[in-house]
């Protein structure tokens, strides 16, 4: 993605929900949301401008669960 990632995602119940970015090695670089949402889709943008190239992990938390997806960062 280059300079916009669009992330797209589904929750199956309402309730507090955290996406942040990760560096490969699991370092925080940044939370895209932290709050509650009700269940169904959503949508969220992360816009790089002072991020180098890179492997970076989205980690979206709800509840117990969590899933982490790979992006690659390209300028």
């Amino acid at each position: 993605f280059n300079p916009i990632l669009n992330i797209n995602f589904d929750i199956p119940w309402s309730g507090v929900t955290y996406v942040d970015i990760l560096n490969v090695t699991g370092a925080h670089i940044e939370t895209l949301y932290s709050g509650f949402l009700n269940s169904g889709s959503h949508n969220l943008n992360w816009q790089v401008e002072f991020v180098p190239s890179g492997v970076y992990l989205v980690s979206l938390k709800l509840g117990d669960k969590s899933l982490t997806e790979k992006v690659v960062l390209l300028k």
